[in-house]
């Protein structure tokens, strides 16, 4: 709703019917405008080309395989000089358990390998219920991208980095063994921003 309330034309693309439909609830609220579809991200041909000044993705790249035709739709879609931002898990980090404090440290396990399906090491995840209580639910096919993956595929569909951010629970002396604590010893998100240089094609003289 932010980008609404600042007065942007705000285009929604969530795979989640129950999202949309949150998200049409929270613009009548603030009397926005806003155009919500149901779609993949890996398949934005319903946009035209160069339509956006901005996409903005929070969390969520890591619900799909591979980063490469999310990416490319997004260079597609995105005019020359927009802005990208797009939040992933640290990669790293995904070869520890938060649960795993041994009194020492939270060990590393497991290789190193771009597109793992994490489902299979974390079947369930526990969610809290606005009662306080905790629901376990069936994880959803979440998949690891290196940073590598992540960075190069990004600059070979002409985006050039802007920021980087490493997201930890602020706390000054957390207790070993929290989460806040395991998020300031392996910070488990990374956000980025980027923009786009669409390459114009052409003649090239080269002097030398």
């Amino acid at each position: 709703m932010a980008f609404g309330l600042l007065g942007a034309d705000v285009t929604v693309l969530d795979l989640s019917d129950v999202q949309l439909e949150r998200d049409r609830q929270g613009a009548a609220h603030h009397g926005l405008a806003v155009t919500a579809i149901q779609g993949d991200m890996r398949d934005l041909s319903i946009f035209r080309a160069d339509t956006f000044d901005v996409v903005w993705q929070v969390y969520s790249i890591n619900f799909v395989p591979s980063v490469g035709p999310v990416f490319r739709e997004v260079a597609r879609v995105l005019k020359p000089g927009g802005i990208y931002f797009v939040q992933f898990a640290n990669p790293f980090v995904h070869s520890i358990d938060e649960d795993a404090w041994d009194g020492r440290a939270y060990p590393l396990k497991d290789l190193y390998q771009d597109g793992e399906d994490l489902s299979q090491r974390f079947p369930h995840w526990d969610v809290a219920q606005p009662d306080g209580s905790q629901a376990r639910l069936t994880s959803p096919h979440e998949f690891r991208h290196t940073l590598s993956m992540v960075l190069n595929t990004l600059v070979l569909d002409g985006f050039i980095l802007l920021g980087l951010w490493e997201w930890m629970r602020a706390d000054d002396n957390p207790e070993p063994g929290s989460w806040a604590h395991f998020t300031q010893v392996g910070p488990p998100y990374i956000s980025t921003f980027w923009r786009l240089e669409k390459m114009i094609t052409g003649s090239v003289i080269a002097n030398g």
